[in-house]
C-alpha cells in the first residue's frame, strides 16, 4: 500500500534576467506570469516535468514514481503520495487560494509582498520565492508536520562541522529527506545574505534585504528539497580493474547540487550540501551493505564523501571496499583512492 507523504518544500530559484522592480513603487507589482517566467529562465531542474494536469479541484503530476498533487483549496501545500516516504506535510507562508499554472509545468502562488513558484523534478521539488521590493519579508516560516519518529536538524560534515543545511531524520540515524544550503541574489546577481533558523519542525528562510545599499529587486532566494532515489538503476557491483567495485551512478539530484549548475552568475561557487551527502550516503548504505562484497564501511564512507565533495564531475562514483581505512585527510589527498 503506498503512503501518503505531503511535502511542501520551500524551495527558491536564482534569477539571471528579471524583471527589475523599483522598491518605491509598489503599483508595479510583478505579475505571477512575469515571476514564472524569470525563474524558467534560470531553473536547474533539468529533468522537470512538463505536464502538470489542472482539474476543478487540483492540480498534479507525476515523477520517478510519486504523484505529487496541489489542492487547489490549499495552495499553500504540496502533497507527495509515495512508496519510499512517510506522511508528512509542510507548509508554506503564501496565501491557501491562490494558484495559476504557467506553461504546464510552473505552479504560482502568492503571498504577500512575494509569489512562490512550485517545480517539479525527479525526486526534486523546488519553490521559488520571489520577494518583490523593499516592503517584502525578511523572513519565510515553513511548518513541517513530521510523522512520528522523525525530526529537523541540522547537517553536519565527516569532522562535525554545520554548513547551514537541513535534513530530516529518524530515530535510527537515517536521514530520509535533504533541504539544501540557501541562497539569495538581486536581479543584477547581487548576493545577499541569508540562511536558515531551526526552531522544532518550523524553518525560517532569513533574507536580508532591507535597508541594503543598491538592491535591484526583485530577489530571488533559493534552496532546494530533495527526496527518494539519488542512484539510476545501473547502478550495482562489478569490477574496476582488481579492485571489487560499487559503481554509483549519481541522478541529477545528486549532481546539481555537488556541481552548482543553477545560475550564470559567476559569482556562485560550487554548492556542496551536507544534507544530501548525508541523505544519499545512507541511501548506500541501507541498499548495499547486506551484499556479500560489502567491508570496510568506514572507509567506503569516506571515498563516498570524497566523490561528493571533490569528484562530483565524475560519471560515477567509485567504491572500493578492499582499499585501506585510512585518515579523511588522506581520502582526499589520495583522491578518494587510497591504497
Amino acid at each position: 500500500m503506498k503512503k501518503k507523504v505531503f511535502v511542501l518544500v520551500m524551495v527558491f530559484s536564482l534569477a539571471s534576467q528579471l524583471l527589475l522592480v523599483n522598491a518605491s513603487d509598489n503599483d508595479n507589482d510583478i505579475s505571477l506570469e512575469d515571476a514564472a517566467t524569470a525563474i524558467n529562465e534560470v531553473s536547474d531542474i533539468s529533468n522537470i516535468t512538463e505536464d502538470v494536469i489542472e482539474t476543478k479541484k487540483e492540480v498534479y503530476t507525476e515523477t520517478n514514481g510519486d504523484l505529487v498533487t496541489i489542492n487547489k483549496d490549499e495552495s499553500n501545500i504540496v502533497c507527495v503520495e509515495g512508496d519510499e516516504i512517510e506522511e508528512f506535510s509542510i507548509e508554506l507562508p503564501s496565501d491557501d487560494d491562490t494558484l495559476e499554472v504557467i506553461d504546464d509545468d510552473m505552479v504560482m502562488t502568492e503571498g504577500e509582498g512575494f509569489s512562490v513558484g512550485t517545480e517539479i523534478g525527479e525526486s526534486e521539488i523546488r519553490n521559488s520565492f520571489v520577494i518583490e521590493d523593499e516592503t517584502s519579508p525578511e523572513v519565510y516560516e515553513v511548518e513541517f508536520n513530521l510523522p512520528q519518529g522523525t525530526f529537523l536538524r541540522y547537517a553536519k560534515d565527516l569532522d562535525g562541522f554545520e554548513d547551514g543545511s537541513i535534513e530530516v531524520a529518524d530515530n535510527f540515524g537515517d536521514v530520509i529527506m535533504a533541504i539544501d544550503l540557501p541562497y539569495a541574489f538581486d536581479a543584477e546577481g547581487k548576493e545577499l545574505n541569508t540562511y536558515y533558523v531551526l526552531k522544532g519542525n518550523t524553518v525560517t528562510q532569513v533574507v536580508k534585504h532591507k535597508g541594503v545599499d543598491n538592491v535591484a529587486y526583485p530577489i530571488i532566494a533559493d534552496p532546494s528539497v530533495k527526496f527518494g532515489s539519488w542512484f539510476e538503476k545501473s547502478s550495482g557491483w562489478g569490477m574496476n580493474g582488481k579492485w571489487r567495485c560499487l559503481k554509483l551512478v549519481p541522478k541529477l539530484s545528486v549532481r546539481v547540487t555537488a556541481a552548482s549548475g543553477v545560475c550564470n552568475f559567476s559569482a556562485l561557487s560550487a554548492i556542496v550540501s551536507n544534507s544530501v551527502a548525508n541523505a544519499s550516503w545512507k541511501a548506500v548504505y541501507k541498499k548495499y551493505h547486506n551484499s556479500k562484497y560489502w567491508k570496510n564501511t568506514k572507509g567506503m564512507k569516506k571515498q563516498y564523501y570524497c566523490h561528493f565533495y571533490f569528484a562530483f564531475a565524475k560519471k560515477s562514483f567509485n567504491l572500493e571496499p578492499g582499499r585501506p581505512n585510512v585518515s579523511w585527510t588522506k581520502t582526499i589527498k589520495a583522491k578518494c583512492n587510497p591504497t
